[in-house]
């Protein structure tokens, strides 16, 4: 009955009940509808790591402005660099455009914002969106429909991915760390968005966040979404494959029905 009057609803309205819902609530809504991609399972705001804040807001003082950091990512392809250099350059300048989405409010339903800073964007959008200005050409509106594991199947290859079930939040934080140094998909029971792995094997978990409802920058250790998922699979970017694609423009092909 509650799917029945979310679909009947106004955005406006719909999100102003989302508003009065508890997380549970939502899950239950989520697992119904078989909504158990991009579509996050949000709502009340939890408590955040005290001891290291996340982070949440845009330094663009200190950075280029959002449409340089794309183009001088997306001229990445036409380099000649070795696939393990560009894979690196692609995973910096990545880092880089997220810089400018911190502080940008989550959202679900439409519209979504092709701009950070303004209106909304949910787990799957911000995955699709940030990949798409970075330079692949990818359909991303039905990317950020698929299940998150359908995401990762479609950026990466299977041998370049791992999955986690009921494990501890230290054994999985372990296992990625054994995988290297790197930025990668995460996929969690409601919820997608990037692991990068530093050189020291400190691991960020970098999305557009239900908890906090902003996108955020933020251990990966001590991340609710992460740490109360029952299920948690991780492929890394930048395969043969995937490299390829963006140095020919070739579209990459979505897997998922939806």
């Amino acid at each position: 009955m509650i799917v029945n009057v979310l679909t009947s609803r106004t955005h406006a309205s719909w999100e102003h009940l989302l508003e009065e819902m508890s997380v549970a609530q939502i899950r239950a809504i989520l697992i119904k509808s078989c909504l158990v991609g991009s579509v996050l399972i949000a709502n009340t705001p939890l408590e955040v790591n005290a001891d290291e804040p996340a982070s949440t807001t845009s330094t663009t003082r200190s950075r280029p402005p959002y449409d340089e950091s794309s183009q001088r990512a997306r001229a990445l392809a036409e380099r000649e660099l070795s696939d393990a250099e560009l894979g690196a350059a692609l995973a910096s300048h990545l880092e880089e455009l997220f810089g400018h989405w911190y502080g940008t409010a989550w959202g679900l339903g439409a519209p979504q914002t092709r701009t950070p800073g303004e209106g909304k964007i949910n787990c799957g959008m911000f995955v699709g969106r940030t990949l798409v200005d970075a330079g692949f050409v990818i359909d991303h509106v039905k990317l950020q429909r698929q299940p998150a594991e359908l995401i990762i199947k479609t950026l990466t290859t299977k041998d370049r991915i791992k999955r986690w079930r009921n494990k501890s939040t230290e054994a999985f934080i372990q296992g990625v760390q054994e995988m290297g140094p790197g930025l990668y998909i995460i996929g969690l029971d409601f919820h997608v968005g990037y692991l990068l792995v530093r050189e020291d094997l400190e691991v960020r978990f970098i999305h557009a966040s239900y908890v906090t409802h902003t996108v955020v920058d933020e251990p990966a250790a001590s991340a609710v979404p992460i740490e109360t998922s029952k299920y948690r699979v991780v492929g890394k970017l930048f395969s043969e494959e995937l490299l390829s694609s963006f140095r020919t423009r070739e579209e990459i092909e979505v897997k998922g029905r939806w």
